[in-house]
């Protein structure tokens, strides 16, 4: 039997586990009451507003450690998706952001935003299903890349893991991931609260 050493990808993700669970909750109770277009294009300015403000900063800081992260940029699709559904582009961004310093602490964010593709496809079939008058075109968001899912992920942790090399990179970049669930998380209970789903 050999003692296999844990990747800096499996460190994060079971160093993040409660704050994803609990980040994921949030979400996943908006997602089940989408019952029509507008509920639908609630939950895409939600998470624009958390995306793109991310986005910009995690590629402020990243550099070329992930090669392909103009590729993998989500907000460019959410927007689509809007149009798509006739809505206009979103007012409302998060403002109480993860403050990131370096590399290590980018991509550990980076590494929260891009997880998003994996279950994408189950959300897309839920919401079709609760809602099967949306447009197939209004879903690039939570399509992901399609078939090539797993296989954009795997190359991410393949960069990810070979950026992150030491001790106290790996303690910022763990700390970074749970601060960026926790934001999340923050930014879904005042987008549906105090701006009220966010549609203008």
């Amino acid at each position: 039997m050999t003692n296999k050493t844990a990747t800096i990808a499996e460190l994060v993700k079971q160093a993040t586990a409660a704050a994803h669970a609990s980040t994921e909750k949030a979400l996943i109770q908006h997602i089940k009451s989408i019952r029509t277009a507008q509920n639908y294009a609630s939950l895409l300015y939600c998470l624009y507003g958390y995306f793109a403000p991310m986005e910009a900063r995690i590629e402020a800081l990243s550099g070329t450690s992930i090669p392909d992260t103009p590729q993998r940029r989500k907000a460019s699709r959410i927007l689509a998706d809007l149009q798509t559904l006739g809505f206009a582009a979103p007012q409302h961004i998060a403002l109480q952001l993860p403050v990131l310093h370096n590399t290590a602490e980018a991509l550990a964010c980076q590494y929260v935003l891009e997880g998003s593709t994996l279950g994408g496809a189950v959300i897309r079939k839920m919401i079709s299903a609760q809602c099967p008058g949306l447009p197939e075109t209004a879903f690039s968001f939570f399509s992901g890349y399609g078939e090539q899912n797993r296989n954009r992920w795997l190359l991410f942790l393949d960069s990810f893991n070979a950026a992150i090399t030491t001790a106290p990179d790996t303690r910022l970049a763990i700390d970074a991931a749970n601060a960026c669930f926790t934001g999340l998380e923050e930014w879904i209970g005042t987008f549906y609260t105090l701006l009220k789903g966010g549609l203008q």
